[in-house]
């Protein structure tokens, strides 16, 4: 009984560090210039964190005929094995292990998480499929219906696509989801033409929010299998929204502060954390379990050079309680320039720490266009580690977790 005890302790410590790596297991893909002038080439490199030296995944001087431009960004697929490579003239499907490429004329693209891809040319968006190879245009059969491109969102699995489909002749915007599979269009309601909509965490509903009475929006949940309800209205205009993964807490940034409600709409807590009063901005995301929320919010202050202030923290979605990790202050319109500024990434699977993006904030020229990836543990106390420096020259950086 013993043993079987300390056997079962023995593999949950080696779980444990399994996790802990896990949690830090990326993989970066960049675009660097082959040069330092602005007209120079880019090539496509891959890192993995942790790991050894860059690998040059696409080298420019490999790219194919039809490829006119320079790379301004890369987008790799789940398991690495296809690049989607952006350009001034269009797209480009690349494996980066046997050189096979397609190229589609169109400038927005995305890659879903089953390997598909969908762009648009010439007022027609298309699908790309690897599993076929195939490209074919996404029609709407028996309607008079035009789709709304840009509104195009692949669902978190990457098994439907979610869009609005235009009617000219009934004058009314729908909302819609396309089977790739059927290759048909459902229709899920009649949306006003300033909705927003996005997938729920779970992929098996739709969230719109939508215009209501003066500044308020209605929040309207829509299941794939189901009927449309109204979730709540709130009154008042907020500048960020995110939901947590299990779909029952709202976060959003509002000019009183970040408020978390629950499904109905009520505020659970106001979380204290020093925001813009004229102008709230800044990020939100939830941990992975949906049981802390990290901020990143913004602000700027002076004349005339304007300081821009970001500060990181943390909050606990039970009891409201807030904790700042660190602050940044950073100078614009400086003479030097390159001032750091950050993005929110992603968290680590053991919600332990926060993945920031660190670049310029000012360019006084192409050596400053580098890109960071850090880690913030959000436990004070605990060091900062620097995962990932693209040097000089960066045009784009992308990470996909393994």
């Amino acid at each position: 009984m013993r043993l079987g005890l300390l056997l079962l302790l023995c593999l949950l410590i080696l779980m444990n560090a399994g996790l802990a790596r896990a949690a830090f297991t990326r993989t970066v893909v960049y675009v660097k210039m082959a040069g330092d002038t602005p007209d120079a080439p880019a090539d496509v490199y891959q890192q993995d964190i942790p790991g050894n030296e860059p690998r040059l995944l696409i080298a420019h001087t490999a790219l194919p005929s039809a490829f006119k431009g320079r790379i301004d960004s890369a987008q790799p697929s789940v398991d690495g094995r296809y690049l989607l490579l952006q350009e001034s003239s269009g797209v480009i499907i690349r494996n980066p292990v046997t050189g096979a490429t397609r190229v589609a004329l169109g400038g927005y693209y995305s890659f879903s998480g089953a390997e598909k891809v969908v762009g648009h040319f010439s007022g027609k968006p298309w699908l790309w499929e690897r599993a076929s190879g195939k490209m074919r245009t996404l029609d709407v059969v028996g309607m008079h219906a035009q789709i709304v491109s840009a509104n195009l969102r692949w669902s978190p699995a990457g098994h439907a696509l979610l869009g609005v489909l235009k009617d000219k002749r009934a004058h009314k915007n729908s909302l819609a989801i396309y089977d790739p599979l059927t290759m048909h269009w459902r229709i899920l309601r009649t949306v006003p033409g300033d909705t927003a909509s996005s997938w729920m965490p779970d992929g098996k509903a739709v969230l719109s929010v939508e215009p209501g009475k003066g500044q308020a929006r209605r929040f309207i949940v829509t299941p794939l299998s189901g009927a449309s309800r109204l979730l709540f209205t709130f009154p008042h205009p907020f500048t960020a929204l995110t939901v947590s993964p299990n779909g029952r807490r709202f976060a959003m940034m509002v000019k009183p502060g970040i408020l978390l409600l629950d499904a109905a709409g009520h505020i659970l807590h106001t979380l204290k954390v020093p925001l813009d009063p004229d102008f709230p901005c800044g990020e939100l995301a939830f941990s992975p379990q949906g049981e802390t929320l990290a901020i990143l919010s913004e602000s700027t202050t002076g004349e005339p050079h304007v300081q821009h202030h970001e500060e990181l923290w943390s909050a606990d979605i039970n009891t409201g309680k807030t904790q700042r990790i660190t602050q940044w202050d950073v100078i614009f319109g400086s003479t030097e320039g390159g001032d750091p500024v950050h993005t929110l990434w992603d968290w680590t699977a053991d919600a332990e720490n926060l993945l920031l993006i660190e670049q310029p904030g000012s360019h006084a020229g192409l050596e400053k266009e580098w890109r960071k990836l850090l880690r913030y543990p959000i436990m004070p106390g605990q060091p900062t580690t620097l995962l990932f420096d693209s040097g000089p020259y960066v045009l784009d950086m992308v990470c996909s977790c393994k």
